[in-house]
This record gives structure tokens, C-alpha cells and sequence, in this order.
């Protein structure tokens, strides 16, 4: 598959250093020092996959990525955000906005190429009729239970074991519908269903209890 990446950094040597790593991993590449050259290349449609600073120096990288979400090529491209802040605002607002990825610099660069292959093949990954049905929860055997649950219904169950995660996966797959736990590490389980809606308000929510069978009875109900 023809993979182009877009990298939109102010700094001339993380352009040069992404770029040469980029090209040696089978991708081609296009460099932008600023938001409007970045804006050019979007009008031009010559990328799917996107790397973005979160500070440029003529605008938010941030607001760039809902440009290209909001672009005809742009939906459904790999978006991957870089800064070196820290502040959980920033990762936030790029997750919902629909970020597949946050990575802090110094980044490792080994870890980003691998990670852009990886939701590049994802994005190609086609489910056809499957319904997809993110779930925010910290017991990672609730998934798996609930998939067996559902049997051949055409559900198909993605977990995120933390609120980020989630907000991360739900900008990535937009799926379906959303089942959130209400106590969640970091952001709690009613703050992403907020920023998600936010963000896409026509998603089905459900709110989990701690009750595990009811939810494996839920599972059955699906598949019926």
C-alpha cells in the first residue's frame, strides 16, 4: 500500500531526522515547517498519514488536526500528535479531536515509525457489517467475556483500560457505541463520556456498573 506521511514541525531537525526515518521504513515523505504550508499540502490531498506538532509557529496543532478531520481525505487518515508538553489538556484536546496517537519528545523513533505502521494497517483493516463497541473498563477480562457473550451477533468488543486510552480509541475507530466504567484511572468514566460526546454526540453511551453479570447478560441480549 502507498503510505505518504505529512510531518508538520517547526523544527528543521526533527523534520529531517522523522523524514529519514520514515523513507528508510517504506513510507514516502513531505516535510512542513508551519500550519499554512501544512494547510497546502492538505487542500492537495496528498497524504494519509499525518505527524503534527502541538506548537507551530503560526497556529495550534491542535486545530489543525480538526481541519483535517473535517477535510474529504482527512477522516479517515493516521494522525499522530508530537510536543513537548506535558499538560493533560493538551492530550486530551488532540484525543478527542481525534488523534490516533500522542507522543511526547524526546520521542523514540523507532517506537513512532512502528507505531504509525501499526494504525496505518489498522485503518486498512476493513469489518465490513461488524458493529464495534469500544469499552472503557479496567477488567480486561470483561471484553473477551462479553465477545464469547455475543457469539456471532456482529459485535465486535475493543478495550481501553484507562479514560485516555479510550478517548484515544474513540477518535481512532469511532465505533458504534461506547460502554464506559464509572470509576476509570485518571479521567473517571463520566469526564470521557463528555469529552467524547464533545467531540461526536451522536455515539449510544452506557454507563457500567460494577455488576459483571449483568453485563455478560447484556452480551447475551445482543447476540439475540
Amino acid at each position: 500500500m502507498n503510505e505518504t506521511v505529512l510531518i508538520v514541525d517547526d523544527s528543521l531537525t526533527v523534520r529531517m531526522d522523522l523524514s529519514e526515518a520514515f523513507c528508510e521504513s517504506g513510507f514516502e515523505t513531505l516535510v512542513c515547517g508551519t500550519a499554512a504550508e501544512a494547510r497546502a499540502r492538505l487542500a492537495e490531498g496528498v497524504a494519509n498519514i499525518y505527524v503534527l506538532d502541538v506548537l507551530l509557529p503560526d497556529g495550534d496543532g491542535v486545530e489543525l488536526l480538526q481541519e483535517i478531520r473535517r477535510s474529504p481525505t482527512g477522516s479517515s487518515a493516521v494522525v499522530v500528535m508530537l510536543s513537548t508538553e506535558a499538560e493533560i489538556s493538551d492530550r486530551i484536546r488532540g484525543l478527542q479531536t481525534g488523534a490516533d496517537e500522542y507522543v511526547g519528545k524526546p520521542y523514540n523513533i523507532d517506537y513512532l515509525t512502528a507505531k504509525v505502521r501499526e494504525l496505518a494497517q489498522a485503518r486498512h483493516r476493513t469489518i465490513d457489517d461488524t458493529r464495534t463497541i469500544l469499552l472503557v473498563a479496567t477488567d480486561s477480562t470483561l471484553a473477551p467475556a462479553l465477545q464469547e457473550a455475543c457469539g456471532t451477533s456482529g459485535f465486535t468488543f475493543v478495550a481501553a483500560p484507562t479514560g485516555e486510552e479510550g478517548l484515544r480509541v474513540a477518535g481512532a475507530l469511532r465505533p458504534d457505541a461506547v460502554m464506559v466504567e464509572a470509576v476509570l484511572p485518571g479521567i473517571d468514566g463520566a469526564a470521557v463520556i463528555r469529552h467524547i460526546r464533545r467531540d461526536a454526540g451522536g455515539y449510544i453511551f452506557v454507563f457500567i456498573s460494577c455488576d459483571y453479570r449483568r453485563w455478560l447478560q447484556f452480551g447475551h441480549n445482543c447476540a439475540e
